[in-house]
């Protein structure tokens, strides 16, 4: 019948599609099976032993749990779970590919997984091979598993602050913490930067002053090693220098006969005979030339001869200085322009030596700055924690009570995180006066100060006890939906799968369970298994999950229900083996009122209890 299609949310679903394919290959019974999930809640229903519960389990692989090899097919080599989802709605988490170093281009994330019999599990994601610990960090915002085996949401105390934090605290609030935390790293470690004991710092000061000692008292200068070589090429030389310059000098002017002396006349003779012969003028011009540059030599060999030291003493002077300046390019392995910018640096570095108390105090002002700006924001975010955390487990223990563990009490205890040790003292704050015996202290870090934990005692009489350690597996997935109503839209999109969440209720307590599932459906993606008729006419997409003899062998099949083979389906989960007209006519009904809730009274108390939450 065309009313009974599977039903979607009335409501904008948004980004909520998720998880869209699951392939399941050889676990357990299973030969191959695929499913196409929709957005909103996916129900599994079915015979006991067809393989529900192995799909739940072959989902928790995604999460980057141990792979046992019990889980591969008998006659197979490797058991496959792939997985696509859904990213166009959920940029942070493509951004969380690209900081793991994985493909993040399209707006898909594609997993696969492969459980070898041999005990070799290899992981994929986007065609990237990667270990099981890369695997739980991209899909621990994607993907939750709540269940008897499957519950690192809730045991986990990292998520559990993060689920409080959903409700407490903003997004800008957040921020301002991790910003205040990164100025205390920064300004501690500027800090540490001077942190060298006082008899380094003397043992360094000494070396320094010793080296420019020696390099300020040799006055260096750019280039003079060259031209010391030149000076002693000529020192060495100087009594030939001098000779040839006088002997030249001698030649060309002053010596009876000289070259000068004879142009001079030439020049002369010439030019009386121009008069005759024009021709001689510019001849007798270019002599005169000559003998006017050639006395202009004459008189600079002079100069330069007088000029030329002929001491002794002077080459030997000049000869140390050169080896002076060789020894202190081998010791500092550089040329003079290198050796003279070192001694800059190491003069500025003794001077900050010299200067450090006084930076010191700078740096230490900077930190106690920066220190009480965090502790502002982190006691304000613990403030915020400790009132949200009271109105959270009043609001679980009202959902807890509905379905069906009315005995049950949620704590959301908040505290401060104690360090550990090896932690940076900059980071650990310590309360009451110093020299006070036993003083408390807490460890600052991106998220506060605070350490969140969730416990619970399901019976009465019982203390609270950490979750992992006490809820069955039904337990462990009515707790999650409890939790999952009360935060609603806060919590960020992702998908949340249900094992077990009806065992042990019926009646009127199975619709409530029903109706749960649907309210939390309108805010992020759901898949549960489950034996309860009321539970399954709540799903957005029914699957049947059966088993078949294929010669020797029993497989697992999945088929998607509509229309009449729903009704038909819903009936049998009524009224058992025999199916009778009465059960389809319930089984009409479970759908007629499931579609009437568009927005279930549950769903709506949730958001008036998160909007007087928020208002606090």
């Amino acid at each position: 019948m065309e009313r009974h299609r599977p039903l979607l949310p009335t409501q904008p679903l948004r980004g909520l599609f998720v998880l869209t394919q699951l392939r399941i290959v050889d676990v357990g019974i299973i030969e191959s099976v695929e499913l196409s999930l929709t957005p909103g809640l996916n129900v599994l229903t079915g015979e006991t032993g067809a393989g529900k519960s192995m799909i739940i389990s072959a989902a928790g692989l995604l999460r980057g749990g141990r792979a046992s090899t019990e889980l591969v097919r008998k006659g197979a080599d490797e058991a496959v779970i792939e997985a696509l989802f859904d990213l166009r709605r959920l940029p942070l988490q493509r951004a969380l590919l690209a900081d793991q170093g994985l493909p993040a281009d399209g707006d898909d994330l594609l997993i696969r997984r492969v459980v070898a019999r041999s005990g070799r599990s290899k992981i994929w994601v986007n065609g990237s091979i990667c270990t099981a610990a890369v695997l739980g960090r991209v899909t621990a915002g994607l993907l939750e598993v709540s269940g008897q085996h499957e519950h690192q949401s809730l045991s986990d105390r990292q998520k559990q602050r993060e689920l409080l934090d959903a409700l407490a605290l903003s997004d800008k609030q957040r921020g301002a913490m991790a910003e205040a935390f990164q100025a205390v790293k920064e300004a501690a470690a500027r800090l540490a930067g001077t942190r060298l004991d006082d008899r380094q710092r003397v043992e360094r000061s000494d070396y320094l002053r010793f080296q420019l000692q020696e390099l300020e008292r040799a006055e260096l200068r750019e280039g003079e090693d060259v031209e010391l070589e030149a000076d002693i090429g000529r020192l060495r030389c100087a009594s030939d220098l001098v000779s040839a310059a006088a002997a030249a000098e001698r030649a060309l002017y002053s010596d009876d006969g000289s070259i000068c002396e004879g142009v001079a006349t030439h020049y002369r003779r010439l030019a009386e005979l121009a008069s005759v012969d024009a021709e001689l003028e510019p001849l007798a011009a270019q002599l005169e030339e000559a003998r006017v540059l050639l006395e202009d030599a004459a008189l600079s060999l002079g100069r330069y001869a007088d000029g030329v030291e002929l001491d002794p003493s002077q080459l030997e002077v000049v000869e140390e200085r050169l080896s002076l300046l060789h020894r202190l390019r081998r010791k500092y392995s550089g040329s003079l322009a290198e050796i003279i910018e070192r001694t800059a640096q190491m003069r500025q570095e003794l001077d900050e030596l010299d200067s450090l108390d006084s930076r010191r105090e700078e740096l230490e002002a900077e930190l106690r700055a920066a220190r009480e700006a965090a502790s502002v924001v982190a006691t304000r975010i613990s403030t915020l924690r400790r009132r949200a955390a009271g109105k959270l487990s009043a609001q679980l223990g009202e959902r807890l009570a509905e379905l069906s563990m009315k005995d049950a009490r949620m704590a959301v205890a908040v505290g401060p995180r104690p360090p550990q040790k090896g932690d940076e003292e900059a980071l650990v704050y310590r309360l009451g006066r110093s020299g006070t015996r036993g003083r408390e202290a807490k460890r600052l870090a991106a998220d506060g100060w605070d350490r969140v934990e969730f416990t619970v005692a399901t019976n009465a009489g019982e203390d609270p006890r950490p979750i992992g350690k006490i809820a069955s597996g039904g337990e462990l997935s009515r707790l999650m939906l409890a939790l999952r109503q009360v935060l609603g839209e806060d919590a960020p999109a992702g998908t949340s799968i249900f094992d077990e969440v009806d065992a042990g209720i019926g009646g009127a307590t199975a619709d409530v369970v029903g109706r749960s599932l649907a309210a939390v459906a309108q805010h992020r993606q759901v898949l549960v298994v489950t034996h309860l008729p009321q539970v399954a006419a709540h799903g957005a997409r029914h699957f049947h999950i059966g088993k078949a003899r294929v010669g020797r062998r029993t497989v697992t099949t999945a088929q998607t229900l509509e229309g009449d083979t729903r009704v038909e389906e819903l009936a049998r989960m009524l009224a058992g083996s025999e199916v009778t007209a009465a059960a389809r006519d319930n089984a009409r009904g479970l759908l007629d009122a499931a579609a009437a809730e568009t927005r279930p009274a549950s769903a709506r108390r949730s958001r008036r209890k998160k909007a007087d939450l928020s208002a606090s």
